[in-house]
């Protein structure tokens, strides 16, 4: 098995992650590592995001994903339940 030193491992390019999530169609929503009983909570969105669900970054940046779950997911607000509603009856 070959060994790498890690000088000669590239670095990834921050930059260009950042301007591919910003640029991406689909809803991203970057959080935490914390798996404790608070986290994770949300770092950041993208703009897909915002479009896709009616909230802004500065609602949902430091909230937990539960959030997504919650009442303001409504067709109202022009936005989308993330999973599909029960069937009842």
């Amino acid at each position: 098995m070959e060994v790498r030193d890690d000088a000669m491992v590239p670095r990834p390019d921050l930059e260009l992650f950042k301007a591919a999530v910003e640029a991406a169609g689909e809803a991203i929503v970057i959080t935490s590592a914390d798996l404790d009983e608070l986290g994770p909570f949300n770092e950041s969105v993208n703009p897909a995001f915002t479009r896709m669900t009616g909230y802004e970054a500065r609602e949902v940046q430091g909230r937990s994903p539960l959030l997504l779950q919650g009442t303001r997911m409504s067709p109202e607000r022009g936005a989308r339940p993330l999973c599909p509603s029960p069937l009842v009856g």
